[in-house]
């Protein structure tokens, strides 16, 4: 077996903080836990009934802190990129931040 290619642009570092997604084209807030971030992207787990889809805009925040407060003014736009099948009403997915480093700007 050959091995594998690493094609990612920016490292990626296991973390799993809660965050909060809105999806650009309904409004709709969505409950996220992240997996693992990097300057360019982070893959999420989202509690949702219906699917987000490959190229669906969303806006993201993620919590840092302890405080069960996420302010909508720090969020930071992002597109789906890879999706898997919801099970038991929760999504995996891979986002891409529109500007590297975004997240760090309103961390």
């Amino acid at each position: 077996m050959g091995k594998k290619i690493e094609r990612r642009q920016y490292a990626r570092r296991p973390l799993a903080k809660p965050c909060k997604i809105r999806n650009a084209k309904t409004g709709q807030f969505l409950a996220a836990t992240t997996h693992d971030v990097s300057s360019g992207g982070l893959s999420l787990t989202v509690q949702t009934p219906r699917s987000l889809a490959i190229g669906d805009e969303i806006l993201i925040v993620v919590s840092w802190t302890d405080s069960p407060i996420l302010m909508e003014s720090k969020m930071v736009k992002a597109r789906v990129v890879r999706t898997s099948p919801i099970e038991h009403q929760s999504q995996e997915v891979a986002v891409q931040l529109a500007q590297t480093n975004a997240l760090r700007a309103v961390a």
